[in-house]
């Protein structure tokens, strides 16, 4: 069996993304283009990750819930989880940390070396 994915979509909470990118529309589009497995890795959340995930489940396509993370070093790391709670956790402690830089927009290597996935 072929699976054809596309790992690295991104919705309208993502500053490159349009108003137009909802959970649905994403989901819809994917099944137009012929695909099986879709992740959305929005910059620096995962707080749309759960609706794409149901109506991914809805339209019978496969879903994995991710972030691009963004470094201080400019650098971007597509995160995959294996669940939208592992998800969120992850999104929760890159937007506190966030908080606490003075560049506001990126997060340092701290985050990496303080979370674990169990």
């Amino acid at each position: 069996m072929k699976l054809y994915c596309d790992l690295h979509l991104h919705s309208c909470l993502s500053p490159c993304g349009d108003d137009d990118m909802t959970p649905n529309n994403i989901v819809n589009m994917a099944k137009l283009k012929g695909l099986t497995c879709i992740a959305l890795t929005d910059h620096n959340t995962a707080m749309n990750c759960r609706a794409t995930a149901m109506a991914a489940r809805q339209a019978g396509l496969g879903f994995i819930p991710g972030m691009e993370l963004s470094t201080a070093e400019d650098i971007h790391l597509i995160c995959l989880f294996p669940d939208c709670d592992k998800a969120e956790a992850f999104s929760r402690r890159v937007l506190c940390l966030r908080s606490r830089t003075s560049r506001g927009s990126m997060v340092t290597r701290s985050v990496w070396m303080s979370w674990t996935v169990r």
